[in-house]
């Protein structure tokens, strides 16, 4: 079962411990959460009480993964993580957004010409360059056919990116990375 959209309230963790002990019991199915931004991962952690833990993580957003990554030792769950091709933004060529913040789509364009400038597809730059950390994670992605699904698992099996290549996608932290949430994109 998975709580979308957890706020991190800590009045909730004792119920929720309550309820994930019930569940476990009876059908032994976890109970995990999704989160928005690094306090309420990090609190969804230190709960120690969430089977999985959702977060978003692409290139334009590296704060949470970068954060979870420095105590993967003491990890008591599994990591999920979503929007790593923010809603398809990173590796397409022919959106059309009137509605999306200029500085944001600068900021895809630079991406796209980094992955151009290594002969790599920008799909292929955004779902490696989640390799590079040292926290394991499943990933949900928005595949819609059997060839989407086929492209993701060859770019997964080619492994991490060059160090180098790494290093110009980390520059992409300098973009503000509210702009990488959906939620304050203003719709037309």
């Amino acid at each position: 079962i998975q709580w979308h959209n957890w706020d991190g309230n800590t009045l909730d963790l004792e119920r929720i411990s309550e309820i994930q002990s019930k569940v476990r019991l009876s059908h032994g199915v976890g109970f995990g959460v999704t989160t928005y931004g690094v306090a309420n991962a990090e609190m969804a952690v230190s709960a120690q009480c969430f089977d999985s833990i959702q977060f978003e993580y692409n290139v334009l957003n590296q704060r949470i993964i970068q954060a979870l990554s420095k105590n993967i030792l003491n990890t008591p769950c599994k990591y999920i993580v979503r929007s790593i091709l923010l809603q398809g933004l990173l590796p397409s060529y022919d959106y059309v957004a009137p509605h999306l913040p200029l500085k944001l789509i600068e900021a895809v364009n630079r991406f796209q010409s980094i992955s151009n400038s290594w002969r790599l597809t920008p799909l292929e730059v955004a779902i490696r360059s989640m390799l590079n950390y040292p926290i394991k994670a499943d990933l949900v992605i928005g595949a819609t056919s059997i060839k989407e699904i086929e492209e993701i698992l060859e770019c997964v099996a080619k492994g991490p990116l060059p160090v180098e290549l790494f290093d110009q996608i980390i520059q992409l932290r300098s973009y503000d990375e509210t702009l990488a949430d959906p939620r304050n994109w203003k719709k037309t």
